[in-house]
């Protein structure tokens, strides 16, 4: 596919991103109101709405005047990229199993997380990969991945531990479970998270 009608492709794509995030985005106000104040869910699907919006406009500005991409929205892409990947892999592998049988339909296929769930971050990660190469991310970008969730982290560790929230997820609910809980998630969710910021990086530069 040459570059032209990349770009084109990747143009209809990130449309159908925005107003996939625009609808899931309208549809968790309703029906939690200031909760998604609340939730990494709602902060990456917006940051997620952002960039795509920006990225709209610059493709259109390529396609018609040549117009390159700039690192900065290269960047937000990548964030929000990461933050949707984690968004959906806790949904699967922590969110759906606490909530038992039914709980991967519930949590992915209802309301507005088909939106934020599940069909926004498999766009905004096939996106990524396949069709946003340019310009390059290099190795020391990796850690611009991190920054979303790291702090999210930071701010909801502290309102928990100072009691003035409660969660919202299992793994923020330091007073409700063992101390080795704690211990094990604070290990294996920042890893996870510096994991899958390598391998998207890795990916969007060996697929481009």
């Amino acid at each position: 596919m040459n570059a032209k009608r990349k770009a084109f492709a990747a143009l209809v794509l990130n449309i159908l991103l925005l107003v996939l995030e625009i609808k899931g985005s309208v549809m968790s106000v309703q029906e939690t109101g200031w909760g998604i104040l609340l939730y990494f869910t709602d902060y990456s699907n917006n940051l997620s709405l952002i960039a795509s919006a920006f990225m709209v406009i610059y493709l259109t500005c390529y396609l018609k005047k040549g117009i390159g991409i700039p690192m900065w929205l290269k960047l937000m892409k990548y964030m929000a990229a990461c933050s949707l990947t984690i968004t959906l892999m806790v949904v699967v592998f922590i969110l759906a199993p606490s909530i038992g049988r039914g709980g991967l339909k519930w949590s992915m296929l209802y309301g507005d997380m088909l939106y934020h769930h599940f069909l926004c971050p498999v766009l905004a990660i096939v996106l990524f990969v396949f069709f946003e190469h340019e310009p390059r991310l290099e190795k020391k970008h990796t850690f611009y991945g991190l920054i979303p969730v790291s702090i999210y982290a930071a701010v909801f560790i502290v309102l928990n531990l100072l009691r003035i929230v409660e969660g919202p997820y299992p793994f923020l609910k330091y007073y409700q479970q063992p101390i080795y809980m704690s211990i094990f998630y604070t290990i294996v969710i920042p890893g996870g998270a510096y994991l899958i910021a390598l391998g998207l990086r890795k990916l969007n530069t060996v697929l481009e």
